[in-house]
């Protein structure tokens, strides 16, 4: 089963203190994660500089905390079908 995150306002729910979820607030704003999905870390370049085009693969690491996995597993598996059929559609462009 991939390791999808949970929905924020879910997180926020499943944090201990105040404190945990201002700081997990602040790291959802100001951090890059590797459940992020709005950006893509892979920069690769050619051997002659020009940068190649990276096909994103996502929910293929695991979570750091593993509270903030969701429960989801509809949507989760929706998620990832979403990210394979987007890379399909890539490679074969």
């Amino acid at each position: 089963m991939p390791q999808i995150p949970a929905r924020f306002m879910q997180v926020l729910g499943r944090k201990d203190s105040v404190l945990n979820a201002l700081k997990y607030i602040f790291d959802d704003v100001a951090v890059t994660r590797v459940d992020d999905t709005d950006y893509v870390d892979d920069i690769t370049t050619m051997p002659n500089g020009d940068p190649i085009k990276v096909i994103p693969t996502r929910f293929i690491n695991m979570l750091e905390d593993t509270n903030e996995i969701s429960t989801d597993a509809v949507a989760s598996v929706i998620a990832y079908y979403n990210m394979a059929a987007n890379y399909n559609n890539m490679v074969e462009q």
